[in-house]
């Protein structure tokens, strides 16, 4: 079960190449997330629940998400869900 929420949708000045660098950059960083998919003007990853080590990280997270780069109007779309499985699955233990 996926909750979506609404996009957030920023201008920016910057090239979209460095920009998909950047995003990269912040996903290696933080563990747990994982690309899906990466082209030239979008990057989609989604976070590994299932991963070993503390848990608690799993409710502070996003559970997937898509950057959508849109160069004609430099702006950058940003899309996250939430899932409830660790949720629903934490109560039934």
């Amino acid at each position: 079960m996926k909750i979506r929420y609404k996009k957030i949708i920023r201008s920016t000045n910057v090239d979209p190449s460095t920009l998909i660098k950047n995003i990269n950059a912040e996903l290696v960083d933080n563990p747990g997330y994982k690309l899906v998919n990466e082209t030239e003007n979008c990057v989609e990853f989604k976070y590994n629940m299932w991963e070993f080590g503390l848990r608690i990280r799993a409710f502070r997270n996003v559970d997937g998400g898509l950057f959508k780069i849109v160069s004609e109007s430099k702006t950058v779309a940003f899309s996250y869900y939430l899932s409830l499985l660790f949720e629903i699955l934490a109560i039934c233990s």
